[in-house]
């Protein structure tokens, strides 16, 4: 997964200049957190409650990655 993400980070910050990537995790994935980690997302906010899915509110971890630091 992790080459599917590099190849996608590569076109943004290359193709279509993008200077900000997020991520958006559901709190308790620990697989998703550690792989933005691995690739060098930052957390940015941990948004308790954001979102409502099968009868429940989940909170939400958002990651980033500025391009310009990812070089």
């Amino acid at each position: 997964m992790s080459k599917v993400i590099d190849e996608v980070i590569n076109f943004a910050t290359s193709v279509a200049n993008f200077h900000k990537i997020y991520g958006v995790i559901i709190s308790g994935n620990h697989a998703s957190i550690r792989l933005l980690e691995k690739i060098n997302f930052k957390k940015e906010a941990h948004l308790k409650e954001h979102s409502f899915k099968d009868g429940q509110y989940l909170d939400e971890i958002i990651y980033s990655l500025i391009a310009s630091k990812n070089k």
